[in-house]
């Protein structure tokens, strides 16, 4: 978007306009007051006729020209600021034109429609590609020009479609976008798990494949006593959601013999069981579906115990992706410019 910030210049075309009242600034040029003194009665009674085009002189068609091409050019470099403003300017100062002015203005606001359509139509594309950023700055664009539009009451409406879109966004992004779980906080009363101190700061957790992970829990058994808890994180997923998602992997430190698998649980119901993994196994990864449930539950089982310690690190499961998701997407709405912008279903 071309919505340059600028001073309004004078240019050398309102520089040129000389007749009374029809100026940008007011340098060396009697005030209005001062000249209805020296124009007689009968005169100015006449001046006060609604100003038609017929009753414009040919220096008030002149200067008309010149500032419609002043103003066609600020529209053609899409510079709305100074467009805006100069509209305003000219609307004061020259009341002869002002009937003219208005008809332009209708025009610049059919434009400006079409323009703000135009992004909407591209928002709503990068809103199904999941760039929920640059759609929202389409949006932005929108609102830093109507804030700056003065008479242009036309644009008026686009405060609240662009109000009610991002609303309609948020709501479909929910049913497409994973629920990102990582970054929770826990009390070690609702989770047993442990987390290094210094956790997608400094710390990183290590597979044998050369994978690193910023952020995880590292779930970690520091016993080798079966009657210890199993280490587990809690999710709320609060009834809202169909699946949950989850990616997980053994730290490169831990023997070839340490042994786990993962029961995932939705109120204290057993939903899944895994296959046995040592940390020579790939990273996994398992979706559940969860569809009622509200608590759930990721839990490492350890199966070596009474085996011994060794060296090395104490066995452990990082889980480096969490997500909740929906298991079906909504059609998306479409804007529909020609239904005073509410949407339209499909394409």
């Amino acid at each position: 978007m071309n919505c340059k910030k600028l001073i309004v210049l004078v240019t050398t075309a309102s520089l040129a306009l000389s007749f009374t009242g029809c100026r940008r600034q007011k340098p060396d040029i009697p005030d209005a007051a001062e000249a209805a003194v020296e124009v007689p009665a009968e005169e100015a009674v006449e001046t006060q006729e609604p100003p038609g085009e017929a009753s414009l002189s040919g220096s008030d068609l002149e200067a008309y020209d010149r500032i419609i091409e002043e103003l066609d050019q600020y529209m053609a470099d899409q510079d709305f600021e100074n467009l805006f403003s100069a509209y305003s300017a000219y609307r004061e100062t020259c009341p002869a034109l002002s009937d003219k002015l208005e008809e332009k203005k209708t025009q610049y606001a059919e434009e400006l429609k079409t323009i703000f359509d135009g992004w909407i139509a591209e928002a709503d594309e990068l809103t199904i590609a999941g760039d929920t950023v640059n759609a929202k700055q389409k949006f932005e664009d929108i609102a830093s020009i109507n804030s700056m539009k003065n008479h242009f009451e036309e644009l008026d409406i686009y405060d609240s479609i662009t109000n009610e879109r991002l609303s309609y966004y948020w709501e479909y992004n929910k049913y497409t976008q994973p629920a990102n779980l990582m970054g929770k906080q826990f009390d070690t009363v609702d989770g047993c798990y442990y987390r290094d101190k210094d956790w997608g700061t400094v710390n990183k957790y290590e597979d044998r494949f050369g994978h690193s992970y910023d952020e995880y829990y590292e779930l970690q058994v520091q016993s080798t006593r079966a009657d210890r808890p199993n280490p587990y994180v809690i999710f709320n997923a609060d009834n809202q959601y169909d699946i949950f998602h989850a990616e997980f992997v053994c730290h490169n430190r831990m023997k070839e013999y340490n042994q786990f698998h993962i029961e995932v649980y939705g109120d204290d119901t057993q939903l899944y069981v895994s296959d046995s993994f040592t940390s020579y196994n790939d990273p996994m990864a398992v979706d559940v579906e969860i569809t009622g449930y509200r608590l759930i539950k990721f839990m490492a089982v350890r199966e070596d115990y009474n085996t011994a310690w060794g060296e090395g690190k104490f066995p452990s499961v990082g889980l480096y992706q969490a997500d909740f998701l929906y298991s079906e997407k909504p059609e998306f709405e479409y804007y529909d410019p020609q239904n005073q912008g509410q949407p339209s279903k499909g394409e």
